[in-house]
């Protein structure tokens, strides 16, 4: 009875913590095909060591939170026979060892239950330290506007090429701009790495109405 009052009093004192805990069961949440949005509207800390005995509560709280996100979303989308999970902020997870393991998992289990998981991060670097075995996951790669020139040359090698200058000078200018007078907008350009280890610049933005309804 002591350890349920004080997991109770916990879950009732711990926004992060009451996230894992229920005590009248729910009828399952369901997708009706669309998007679901599920945001954190506090910081969840990441463990900074590895070792178990050196994180803090609310360090293992923030990781299990996290755990419990991408568990739920993980099995709402095989039931709905596969689909599309994004995470960004994903260097919170890239930050330590066991959110690299959640990575992990998303990708190994995604990839039999039909499931493509695309991961946003604004420290690409993250990917390529040492001990860290997620480059070879990734199949296709987005780089956007990085102004930290050692974020962009971390993402032009995860793109596959070469980091000159030029390059890190034209992903630092990559922004959107918007129409100023007479001089016109433009949507934000991006470097592509596709299936075939193929490049390209893009656009990334609004799709004019009829150019939608002929693409789908």
């Amino acid at each position: 009875e002591e350890i349920v009052k004080q997991i109770n009093e916990t879950a009732e004192g711990w926004a992060s913590f009451g996230m894992g805990i229920a005590t009248t069961p729910q009828p399952p949440l369901r997708t009706t095909g669309g998007l679901l949005l599920i945001e954190v509207d506090r910081k969840l800390p990441q463990p900074k060591s590895s070792d178990p005995r050196q994180q803090r509560a609310e360090e293992r709280i923030g990781l299990a939170v996290i755990r419990l996100i991408s568990r739920a979303s993980l099995e709402l989308l095989a039931r709905a026979g596969g689909g599309l999970f994004i995470m960004d902020e994903a260097w919170t997870l890239l930050g330590s060892t066991e959110g690299q393991q959640v990575i992990d998992e998303l990708v190994r289990e995604g990839r039999s239950r039909k499931i493509t998981p695309i991961f946003a991060t604004q420290k690409p670097s993250d990917l390529l330290r040492e001990g860290i075995d997620l480059e070879g996951f990734i199949s296709r790669v987005f780089a956007m506007k990085l102004t930290d020139p050692n974020e962009a040359r971390a993402a032009l090698r995860i793109c596959g090429l070469d980091s000159s200058d030029a390059r890190i000078a034209w992903l630092r200018d990559a922004g959107p701009r918007s129409q100023q007078g007479d001089v016109p907008g433009r949507a934000a350009p991006a470097l592509h790495r596709d299936l075939e280890n193929r490049h390209a610049a893009i656009l990334v933005g609004p799709v004019p109405p009829a150019a939608y309804l002929a693409w789908t």
